[in-house]
C-alpha cells in the first residue's frame, strides 16, 4: 500500500494590480494505492493547492479546484471537500479535497491518473484567473502483477 505525494507547480501571472507573477501556483496530491482482493487497485486521492495571489493582491480568497481521470475507464473524479474527512495541509495551503475509486484490473494496463487543476482569485472586483489558468500532470501507478 504505497503512499506518495506529488508537487506540481506551475509559473503563471495575474493582470491584477501587485499579484503579477505572484499569481504562480502549485497543488499537492497525496495517493493511497492499495491491492484489494481480485488484482484490482483502490486509489484514494487528496489534495492542497497553494499560491501567493491573494497576499500579493492584499485581499481575496483562493478557489481551487482538481480533477482526476484514470486511464482505465477514463473516468473523471472531481476532488471536493467532503463533511468529516480530514486533511493535514501546510500553513499557507488551501484544501482542495478528496476522491476514491477502484480500478479494475481486466484492464491490463499500467495505470496512470491525469491531474488537472487551478485556482480563480475572487475579490471584491470579481473573480481572477491567472495564465494560464490551469496545470495537466500525469502520475503513473504502480502496476498490476498478473
Amino acid at each position: 500500500m504505497p503512499i506518495r505525494t506529488y508537487r506540481f507547480s506551475q509559473i503563471a501571472m495575474m493582470p491584477v494590480e501587485g499579484v503579477g507573477i505572484h499569481a504562480s501556483f502549485s497543488i499537492s496530491i497525496v495517493v493511497r494505492d492499495e491491492r484489494i482482493k481480485g488484482g484490482n487497485r483502490s486509489v484514494h486521492l487528496s489534495a492542497h493547492g497553494n499560491s501567493n495571489a491573494a497576499k500579493a493582491a492584499g485581499t481575496g480568497k483562493l478557489l481551487f479546484w482538481c480533477t482526476v481521470t484514470n486511464n482505465a475507464n477514463h473516468k473523471k473524479y472531481v476532488l471536493d471537500n467532503k463533511r468529516d474527512e480530514m486533511f493535514a495541509a501546510g500553513v499557507e495551503d488551501v484544501v482542495i479535497g478528496c476522491a476514491k475509486f477502484i480500478i479494475d484490473a481486466k484492464y491490463n494496463i499500467y495505470p496512470s491518473l491525469t491531474v488537472e487543476g487551478g485556482y480563480k482569485l475572487a475579490d471584491y472586483t470579481g473573480q481572477h484567473i491567472p495564465l494560464p489558468g490551469r496545470i495537466r500532470r500525469v502520475i503513473k501507478l504502480e502496476p498490476f502483477q498478473g
